[in-house]
């Protein structure tokens, strides 16, 4: 589990099992299959569940919420509904991403809307405001390329950028080394003020010289 988790499916069991799978097909093959993270096949036997899902959702580029017709109005053994406790994996799990910025994109099958943001825990509301994808049945795999075209974008950007780090940060801590090893300089409006200071002081001098000529 230490390896980082490029894309993270969020769904839920019961309801949209199969749809997280055919996605994590598709995902796997066109990425890697150490790209895609889900719970039921990532997950080692004897693991903390809710410890790796936060671990895991932490270290991802992008959570992929999968929502089905009863994502939000499923309920427990109780008849509450599911949403509503603080524990529940699918709230950790989308939570966790959306308090650490990640990409969460919704991705809605079996005829399911978004959510309005009154309709969600307060720390699930910002999903309200990310852009779904709609996924149908007919249509799936013409939607999932759809997904498939946003990963590659986020993936290629957040590797560039490390990229980009590793070559510049290496050469941003020699420069900072060498400026400190060098001592402190001063600055160009330091100096200014120096010499403003210095010709201020000679100005005096001559004047109290003329001045003590005369008498």
């Amino acid at each position: 589990m230490g390896d980082t988790k490029g894309i993270f499916i969020s769904y839920r069991r019961g309801e949209t099992a199969a749809y997280a799978g055919w996605l994590e097909d598709t995902l796997s093959q066109h990425f890697g299959q150490q790209k895609v993270f889900r719970d039921v096949d990532s997950i080692e036997p004897g693991l903390n569940f809710a410890e790796v899902i936060e671990r895991a959702v932490d270290s991802c580029e992008v959570l992929i919420a999968v929502i089905g017709e009863n994502w939000l109005t499923v309920v427990d053994k109780n008849d509450r509904p599911r949403l509503q406790n603080p524990h529940d994996y699918v709230r950790i799990e989308i939570a966790t991403a959306l308090k650490r910025n990640i990409r969460v994109i919704p991705l809605l099958v079996q005829g399911a809307t978004m959510p309005d943001a009154d309709e969600l825990p307060e720390d699930l509301a910002p999903l309200a405001q990310r852009n779904a994808v709609e996924a149908r049945d007919i249509t799936w795999k013409d939607d999932v390329r759809r997904v498939v075209a946003t990963l590659e974008n986020v993936l290629d950007s957040k590797e560039e950028g490390g990229r980009w780090r590793a070559q510049v940060g290496p050469r941003l801590t020699r420069l900072t080394a060498a400026k400190s090893a060098a001592g402190p300089r001063a600055r160009p409006k330091e100096l200014r003020a120096l010499a403003i200071t210095i010709a201020l002081v000679i100005a005096a001098m001559i004047f109290v010289e003329l001045i003590l000529n005369l008498f």
